[in-house]
């Protein structure tokens, strides 16, 4: 047993994210315009005060997505590969760095209808090290792919909708609720978007997302329980 007190507040908020994304039931085909390359970078702040960056890269061709994610905050710092097939069934999932000093080691390979891996990732697991064999009997989405490519498969006729998302640092499967909430305009640094507002709820924190409607493309992330949020740098 070991760690069963919080990180500073602006990394453990880090986590939070982390641990709670979801995307819809319904697989992208080729006519949604996921072809190419997606380069976005956020502003990760506190209570108005900036502490960090997320650099999120997807590649996607016609057969399959690859997601590159970087994240520093103090104390905190994590990068994510991610490899999926075109209908983002994943492949495997890598999340490596440093949490306070210790390391994140964390990797998980799909393979039929098993989950199966490793994970080390300091203050989220009692374990030094966490062996993952989930079995996954329905559909399932992996987190940061769902979270980014959430707006460009959800079905925004429906106030409301359940999916089902894989966590590989804990290897846990979770229900997550994603229900819209009134438009918005919203400004960040890389301009003022008029805005779907997307609330996930059902993972370790409320979620909310503010979409573009222009381009479908997340630009600020905040949180129900802190001031914590992402704003789109670029």
């Amino acid at each position: 047993m070991k760690h069963h007190r919080l990180i500073g507040w602006p990394a453990f908020l880090l986590l939070l994210l982390i641990g709670s994304c979801s995307r819809s039931t319904v697989p992208p085909s080729a006519s949604d315009g996921l072809y190419g390359l997606v380069n976005s970078r956020f502003r990760m702040s506190q209570g108005g005060d900036s502490l960090g960056f997320s650099a999120i890269s997807i590649l996607s061709t016609p057969d399959h997505i690859y997601l590159h994610e970087e994240s520093v905050v103090p104390g905190f710092s994590e990068e994510m590969h991610v490899y999926a097939d075109r209908d983002m069934v994943l492949d495997s999932v890598r999340i490596t760095g440093s949490v306070q000093g210790q390391t994140i080691d964390c990797f998980t390979h799909h393979n039929s209808n098993r989950l199966q891996g490793h994970s080390t990732f300091p203050f989220m697991l009692e374990e030094d090290r966490r062996l993952i064999d989930t079995l996954a009997e329905q559909p399932f989405y992996e987190r940061a792919l769902s979270l980014f490519l959430l707006p460009m498969n959800l079905d925004y006729s429906q106030a409301t909708q359940t999916y089902v998302q894989f966590n590989s640092v804990d290897g846990g499967l979770r229900k997550i609720q994603a229900s819209f909430q009134p438009d918005s305009t919203v400004t960040v640094p890389a301009g003022t978007f008029d805005c779907f507002h997307l609330q996930l709820s059902g993972g370790v924190a409320t979620q909310n997302l503010f979409i573009a409607k222009s381009e479908r493309r997340i630009v600020k992330i905040t949180f129900e329980e802190t001031p914590w949020q992402y704003e789109l740098l670029k």
